[in-house]
C-alpha cells in the first residue's frame, strides 16, 4: 500500500512506502510567465508555518504525505526521528502536529525545513526555523514553541495554557506530552501524533 495515496501500479519506496509518481502519458504544454522579482511564489503560502485549527485536507493538497501518525501513549525514540531525515531533501519540508483521533482538523501544526527541524539540539536551547522554536533533544523530547523559552524537564513543561507548543517524549518508553494547552497525554489513545513531509 502506498502512503501517498497513489495505485500501487508505480514505482514502490519499499523502506518508507512511498509509491513515485508515474511518467505521464500525455504531452503538456507548459505556459510561461514573466515574474517580477518582487512577487512572492505561491509555493512558499501553501503550508503553515505555525498554526491552530489547520485542516489536513489543505495540507495533503498541497502536496504533503502523512510519515508518521501514531497515539499519543506511543513511545518515541530519537533513532525513530533522525530515520525521516535519510528522505529528506534540501528543500524538504517537514510539519509535526496533534489532534484529536479521528478528526481531520489539526489542534495544531508547525511546518519548516526537514533537515533543520531533524537536527539535534541540547537541552533547552532549540533553534529557530520556519515560524517556530524547534528541538530534538536525545533521551528528552521533540517539539515546537512559538518562543524561544521552553522547560525540556522530560517534556516542554512551559506555561501550560500556552496552545502554540507542541512535545513530545523521546527514548523515555512512554509516550505524551502535549499539544498546545492539552497535556498529560502519556497513556492517551484519543489524539494523534503527525509528521507530514513534501520532498
Amino acid at each position: 500500500m502506498c502512503l501517498n495515496n497513489q495505485n500501487n501500479n508505480s514505482c514502490l519506496d519499499y523502506k518508507f512506502r512511498f509509491c513515485c509518481p508515474k511518467k505521464p502519458t500525455a504531452t503538456v504544454t507548459v505556459l510561461t510567465t514573466t515574474v517580477s522579482l518582487t512577487s512572492t511564489p505561491s509555493f512558499q503560502n501553501s503550508y503553515p508555518g505555525l498554526a491552530v485549527n489547520y485542516p489536513i485536507n489543505d495540507l495533503l493538497n498541497a502536496g504533503f504525505q502523512t510519515l508518521y501518525e501514531k497515539f499519543y501513549s506511543e513511545p518515541l525514540k530519537t533513532s525513530e526521528i533522525l530515520e525521516f531525515r535519510q528522505i529528506c531533501r534540501n528543500d524538504s519540508i517537514l510539519c509535526a502536529a496533534g489532534s484529536r483521533s479521528g478528526s481531520n482538523v489539526l489542534n495544531l501544526i508547525s511546518c519548516a525545513n526537514c533537515r533543520s527541524i531533524l537536527t539535534k539540539t541540547i537541552i533547552n536551547k532549540p533553534n529557530f526555523s520556519g515560524a517556530a522554536y524547534w528541538y530534538l533533544t536525545e533521551n528528552k523530547n521533540f517539539g515546537f514553541s512559538k518562543l524561544e523559552s521552553i522547560d525540556q524537564t522530560t517534556a516542554d513543561y512551559n506555561d501550560h495554557s500556552d496552545n502554540y507548543r507542541l512535545s513530545w517524549h523521546l527514548d523515555q518508553g512512554i509516550g505524551g506530552w502535549r499539544v498546545g494547552n492539552v497535556t498529560l497525554l502519556n497513556l492517551d489513545n484519543s489524539y494523534k501524533k503527525y509528521i507530514f513531509v513534501r520532498l
